[in-house]
Order: C-alpha cells, then sequence, then structure tokens
C-alpha cells in the first residue's frame, strides 16, 4: 500500500517546485529599510514547456517574514499564473508598529504606533525581447488599522488614510535593457495612491544592477514626489537573493 501511494505521488511531485529567497532593501528618501524572507510552493497546472520555456501555468501559495526593527510584518499570499510570466495574485499581512517617530509623518497628529491588517489582489506581468525587458505590478490593497479614530499613517506609500480603513492603490513599471548575463540598467516608477483619504507620491529611479551568483544587486538614484507635492533626491539600494527559484520567472 506505502509503495502504492508513493508511485501515485510521484506525478504530482514532478509537476510542483519549491522556492525560497530573500530581499533587503535601503531607501534614504523616505528613510526605510527592511529584510524579508519568502518561501513558496508550487504546482503546475499545465505545461507545454518542451515548446516554449514559459509556457506553463502554475498555482503556488507562500508565506512571507519581514522586519525593519519596529516594523514587523507576516504575509500569506496565493499566486495563479494561467501563463508563467503573467501573474494574478491576492493576499493578507498582518502588520505591528511599535515606534513614535516615522519619516515624514507627525506622528502627534496622526496614527503611527498600531497594527495594520493588509487584505490585497494585484496583477504582475514580465516581458522580454532580445536583451529589452519589461515588468509591471498593479495592486489594491484595502488597509484597516487597530485605532478606530482619526488619520493613520500609511508607511509603504508614505501616505495618509481616512479613519481605520482605507484602499491603497500602487502601479510600478520597470523597463530596462540587458548589457550581458551579469549587467543591466533601467528605469523604475512606482505610484501610490490613497482613495479615501485623497493624496498621492511617486518615485521615478534609474538603476544598474548586476548579478553575482544567487545575488541581484540593485543601485539606483531618482527623485520622490511627496504628498506634500515637492520633489526629493532619493537613492535605493536593493539586494535579492534566489536559493531556489521553483517555478516563478520573476
Amino acid at each position: 500500500m506505502k509503495i502504492l501511494i508513493i508511485l501515485c505521488l510521484f506525478p504530482a511531485l514532478a509537476w510542483s517546485k519549491l522556492d525560497y529567497s530573500s530581499q533587503n532593501l535601503i531607501r534614504t528618501y523616505p528613510m526605510g529599510l527592511f529584510a524579508s524572507g519568502t518561501v513558496g510552493y508550487a504546482f503546475k497546472v499545465w505545461d507545454k514547456s518542451d515548446i516554449n520555456p514559459a509556457l506553463y501555468g502554475y498555482i503556488r501559495p507562500s508565506a512571507t517574514l519581514q522586519t525593519s526593527g519596529p516594523v514587523n510584518q507576516a504575509k500569506a499570499q496565493l499566486d495563479f499564473a494561467p501563463v508563467a510570466f503573467a501573474n494574478f495574485y491576492t493576499g493578507a499581512a498582518i502588520i505591528n508598529r511599535d515606534y513614535n517617530e516615522l519619516d515624514t509623518f507627525d506622528c502627534s497628529s496622526v496614527i503611527c504606533r498600531a497594527k495594520m491588517y493588509r487584505q490585497y489582489v494585484g496583477f504582475k506581468m514580465a516581458l522580454k525581447y532580445k536583451s529589452i525587458f519589461m515588468m509591471t505590478d498593479h495592486r489594491f490593497s484595502r488597509v484597516k488599522v487597530s485605532e478606530k479614530r482619526g488619520v493613520f499613517a500609511e508607511e509603504m506609500g508614505t501616505l495618509l488614510g481616512s479613519g481605520s480603513d482605507d484602499v491603497l492603490r500602487v502601479n510600478q513599471l520597470v523597463i530596462g535593457t540587458e548589457f550581458n548575463d551579469k549587467w543591466a540598467a533601467g528605469a523604475m516608477v512606482v505610484a501610490n495612491a490613497m482613495e479615501k483619504y485623497t493624496n498621492s507620491t511617486r518615485m521615478h529611479i534609474g538603476f544598474v544592477r548586476r548579478q553575482l551568483g544567487h545575488w541581484n544587486i540593485l543601485a539606483g538614484a531618482g527623485t520622490f514626489h511627496t504628498r506634500a507635492n515637492s520633489d526629493v533626491f532619493t537613492t535605493l539600494f536593493l539586494f535579492q537573493w534566489s536559493g531556489e527559484r521553483g517555478l516563478t520567472l520573476f
């Protein structure tokens, strides 16, 4: 009986793969840093990769832990990729914010220290033609805080949210070119906006990227357009490590 069960599991195991990775980010304005780790397990739902390496689809549950010291987050996510380069996703996160000071916010008049809950849906896609690549990511998050009064700080987009419940929209676009298998350069735009308490921010970054084995190191500089309608110079450094990629392409 045990042998029969193992033989029945072989096809499923061949169509499923583990992935794990980590990210570390440093940004000078608004000042911020975090470290995170993600583990996921993907299951193929169809496969024509013998025709093209990207022609397969999968479902992937994953879990992420993220910390920046006083801000700690646990997140669960489910991805559905009808084809490997296009991905729909949904998830939920719990964030514990244990601070009374936050860059660009007056924490005496807005809620900074509180538990935050996110429920989100999104779509992301990656395309490549010869050495040119493009990636997009569009996310809608319902953001709730444990405090039921006043305006709260939303540190992801450096925005203000209304009451205890608001909706955050994040749109990201990356376009670049690969010079070889180790070096690439490009530009990135990240636009954030709140729906109820109307305010928005936007970041424009030019970057270079270097691949070193399992590491991708990105360094960029540009401007951050604040919710007060001013432009501030900023730099960004991202260190990504991929242990196993599994079925994910990006």
